[in-house]
């Protein structure tokens, strides 16, 4: 079983990746292979619904969504982390989701599926 842990901080090993950390480490404990992918610090284009993806099976803006969907296709989970800036998740951890159902592929289906939970975990740094 592979979980991949999404970081939506812009900063790579700041408050949101020691928490992703903590939970790679109890899953880890359990027999479960954990990747970190970043995705904070680059920048997302939104979806334009121009349906490229569903002829191609990739989005044409070359961004960490495509990226995304092909470590996705060999993944049986995903925890999503974000910091929270005025009450919500990050434009970065918010995008890929939204974009990825376009996507086909025998690993991601365009219904809702049950097969597979999502955790969106939220750190709350202060800086004072």
């Amino acid at each position: 079983m592979k979980v991949i842990l999404v970081n939506g901080s812009p900063r790579e090993k700041g408050c949101t990746y020691t928490a992703l950390c903590e939970v790679a480490g109890a899953l880890e404990k359990n027999g479960i292979e954990t990747e970190i992918f970043q995705v904070g610090a680059k920048p997302i284009a939104g979806c334009i619904g121009c349906n490229v993806c569903l002829k191609n099976g990739r989005c044409f803006v070359d961004d960490p969504v495509n990226e995304f969907v092909e470590k996705a296709k060999t993944a049986d989970g995903f925890v999503f982390g974000s910091p929270v800036h005025y009450a919500a998740a990050s434009g970065a951890i918010t995008s890929p989701p939204s974009c990825c159902p376009s996507v086909p592929s025998p690993r991601f289906s365009t219904a809702h599926s049950t097969e597979r939970e999502m955790c969106l975990p939220e750190s709350r740094g202060q800086q004072w």
